[in-house]
């Protein structure tokens, strides 16, 4: 796949950086890692609601990783009946 001057950005849940395949992260093809930590319950939903989605987090978690998250996201999208015009 050619980036064609785009920058794409790709998550995971693993727990070591070094666990990814060096052709994703060598010098040219990845720009940066950056590690972040799971959202706690209450910025998962702010972040849900500013991207119109806040009836998807789950109830009863204490937090969620930004893959998880954008994996429930992605899948509620790909769910939803297609919008009618």
């Amino acid at each position: 796949m050619r980036a064609q001057g785009r920058k794409i950005i790709f998550t995971t849940n693993l727990p070591n950086v070094g666990d990814i395949d060096d052709a994703l992260v060598r010098p040219g093809r990845c720009f940066a890692t950056v590690r972040t930590r799971a959202l706690e319950l209450g910025e998962a939903a702010a972040l849900a609601a500013r991207l119109g989605a806040d009836s998807l987090i789950p109830t009863g978690l204490r937090s969620i990783s930004l893959a998880a998250f954008y994996k429930l996201i992605d899948d509620a999208r790909s769910a939803a009946p297609p919008a009618s015009t």
